[in-house]
């Protein structure tokens, strides 16, 4: 008999009530960290950047490819969107999905979506910078989780800007000075671009930001006590043994323009272990973020895996002393804000969409990769992926699917929910029609009344013949 496969990709609606994932069910399970590391045995993320929402500290990440269910060989060249993850406690962390991705901005070139900044208040809205092939773009949202959309069309700073020194335009981010926002990015050079209150436009010249000798990349400004802090990657300088050992360093000013001096090491040098199979002695990158919550300042930074490509996000306390020092991080003995189990759940109201590679575990189910990097499934007769730890609070009000089928003799097909198990409660379900080699949304407004809504199973079920395929994802 002839294989039919559906190429599906699983999107989340944006709901009315979309931040009531903030709010983590009881009875989740709990995941074990084995050290200051947030999501390990799950996503890969890297370039962490920090802010203060609303009571909560948020995370914003870049994306590598894909999970460590899904590994995926690269090099830099097709990171292509952003997470977010947020928390109260440090115990509980909720991962709230892809809040925009490369596909989102329609000049943008290439496949590469590296390090910038998402999360940023004002205006009552929230805005995001990133380098989209060398150039700046922003994007805006109602939500920090997004969805962020493409706000002008073109790049904010493009190749070529008047002003520019620095030699490559990545890593930008945003600083309030005295109500006043600045715009500053750079790699082997730091530059600084007033903007209007819009948040969107360019309200003066760009100009060069005096940042020590040994800057590299990741710039992230800071106030502590009245002065400017600086920190940076020095993006794996070279030793004598020629291997990068990359860092992160901060310098202090009294202005934010500079000069930047007498640079200090914040988080010293990963050594990675030659037991566990590491491709490189140290790590092959490092970038960071930096903010206040609740009277304490904390550091994101990211670790390797194996690799050198695929890396995970970690967070820890940073001394702040008397003199104005900062206590230095040791990425290889940090343990982290919290010891014990912490509670890692994936938000189900994410507002743009919770990506389907990002699944636990499948089966039956085989990968054809996008045009821009991203990953789609063709689901076979039984197949399932299953998504573990979804947090839906008090149950869906709808799904959305998208999907293509380029089998014309697919007959009542349909893709279903359910709940636990592989023939747990069925919750919706959303018909398959034959696409041709188009994409479809479909959109199921729907609702039933559960006790408990701490799990989600998705089926894929069509019928050729008397043949029946399943597509099942578990939340």
């Amino acid at each position: 008999m002839g294989q039919y496969k559906l190429v599906t990709s699983i999107r989340k609606w944006l709901f009315p009530h979309a931040l009531l994932a903030a709010s983590v069910l009881a009875g989740l399970c709990a995941l074990v960290w084995p050290d200051s590391m947030l999501s390990p045995n799950y996503l890969f993320n890297s370039d962490p950047t920090l802010h203060h929402i609303k009571g909560q500290l948020w995370m914003f990440t870049t994306h590598d490819l894909v999970s460590e269910q899904f590994e995926r060989g690269y090099m830099w060249d097709n990171m292509y969107d952003y997470h977010s993850e947020s928390t109260t406690d440090f115990r509980t962390w909720v991962d709230h999905g892809s809040i925009f991705s490369i596909l989102d901005v329609g000049w943008a070139k290439g496949n590469a979506l590296w390090d910038g900044d998402a999360g940023i208040a004002a205006n009552g809205k929230y805005y995001a910078y990133a380098p989209f092939d060398y150039e700046i773009g922003v994007l805006v949202s109602d939500n920090p989780a997004g969805p962020y959309a493409d706000a002008l069309g073109h790049p904010l700073v493009a190749k070529g800007a008047k002003g520019v020194t620095c030699k490559l335009l990545v890593s930008p981010s945003v600083i309030f000075d005295n109500g006043v926002p600045y715009l500053y990015f750079g790699w082997n050079g730091v530059d600084i671009v007033k903007l209007k209150p819009n948040m969107i436009e360019l309200a003066g010249p760009i100009i060069k930001v005096q940042a020590p000798d040994d800057f590299v990349e990741s710039p992230i400004i800071t106030k502590i006590k009245g002065r400017y802090y600086l920190t940076y990657s020095n993006g794996g300088m070279w030793g004598e043994d020629k291997i990068p050992k990359p860092q992160i360093k901060y310098s202090i000013a009294d202005n934010i323009l500079g000069p930047y001096t007498h640079p200090a090491v914040l988080q010293d040098i990963q050594i990675n272990p030659d037991e566990q199979g590491f491709k490189h002695k140290y790590a092959s990158s490092a970038h960071q973020g930096l903010e206040w919550y609740k009277g304490q300042l904390y550091l994101a930074y990211q670790k390797d895996s194996h690799d050198g490509v695929h890396r995970h996000v970690c967070i820890t306390k940073v001394n702040v002393h008397q003199d104005g020092t900062l206590g230095i991080i040791d990425p290889n003995t940090d343990r982290g804000v919290v010891y014990g189990p912490i509670n890692f759940v994936l938000d189900a109201y994410a507002p743009y969409k919770r990506e389907a590679q990002e699944f636990n575990s499948r089966s039956g189910a085989d990968e054809e990769q996008g045009i821009r990097q991203d990953y789609h499934f063709k689901m076979k007769n039984g197949g399932f992926l299953r998504f573990n730890h979804m947090d839906f609070a008090d149950g869906p009000a709808g799904y959305r699917i998208a999907f293509s089928c380029e089998n014309p003799a697919l007959k009542e097909g349909k893709v279903e929910f359910r709940l636990d198990t592989f023939d747990g409660l069925l919750i919706g379900a959303v018909p398959i029609t034959f696409t041709g080699r188009k994409k479809k949304l479909c959109d199921q407004n729907r609702r039933r009344e559960e006790d408990q809504w701490h799990s989600r199973s998705i089926y894929h079920r069509s019928r050729l013949g008397r043949r029946r395929e399943r597509s099942l994802v578990q939340h």
